[in-house]
């Protein structure tokens, strides 16, 4: 009875897999960061860079959308839905050139990823 050995080269393929999944899968974390960021300092600055005045519209945003009928929350979650969609999307646009970076500089000379 023998025991399955993977190859070299199998291994090498897994690790060059995991190593592309992990380090797509930290840059979108990255991006979504990124862009909650890039909302909360736009109502910052919005709100006149106050602390104090920022809560305030945030509490009253609050408000209304509790008080707020389920048709017109629904509508809300949609537009936030569009809105945070295109938002990401342009940070991932504007991030690209960072994830093909670290993709080349992970694998060895003349191996996937190499033009």
């Amino acid at each position: 009875m023998s025991v399955w050995q993977p190859s070299e080269a199998f291994g090498r393929r897994v690790q060059d897999g995991l190593f592309a999944g992990l380090t797509l899968l930290l840059w979108l974390a990255g991006n979504c960061l990124a862009g909650l960021g890039v909302v909360t300092a736009t109502f910052f600055l919005l709100s006149g860079a106050s602390f104090h005045t920022f809560l305030l519209h945030l509490h009253n945003l609050t408000v209304r959308y509790v008080a707020a009928d389920a048709a017109r929350q629904a509508s809300f979650q949609d537009m936030t839905l569009i809105a945070m969609t295109v938002l990401l999307a342009g940070v991932c646009v504007v991030r690209l050139p960072v994830l093909l970076r670290r993709l080349r500089a992970g694998w060895p000379a003349g191996k996937g990823g190499q033009a």
